[in-house]
C-alpha cells in the first residue's frame, strides 16, 4: 500500500462531497490525532457525529489545510 501524496493545490487533497475518519485524515495529512481532535474541539474544523463514529466532510478539510500549505 502506498502514502497517498498531498497534490500541489491543497484545496484539491480530499473530495469536497465525500467524509472522512479523523484516523483518514491523519494518515492522508501525515499527522497526529491530537492536532485533528484539538482542530475540532478549538471549532476550526466542523463536524459530523453519526452514531460513535465523527465524519469530516472534504470540504472542510480543504479549506482547514490551504493556509497551511
Amino acid at each position: 500500500m502506498t502514502r497517498q501524496e498531498l497534490p500541489a493545490d491543497p484545496r484539491e487533497a480530499f473530495n469536497p462531497s465525500d467524509y472522512y475518519s479523523i484516523a483518514a485524515v491523519c494518515k492522508t495529512l501525515n499527522v497526529s490525532r491530537g492536532l485533528i481532535i484539538g482542530a475540532l474541539e478549538a471549532k476550526d474544523l466542523n463536524a459530523v457525529k453519526t452514531g460513535t463514529r465523527i465524519r469530516i466532510r472534504g470540504k472542510e478539510l480543504n479549506q482547514w489545510i490551504t493556509p497551511y500549505a
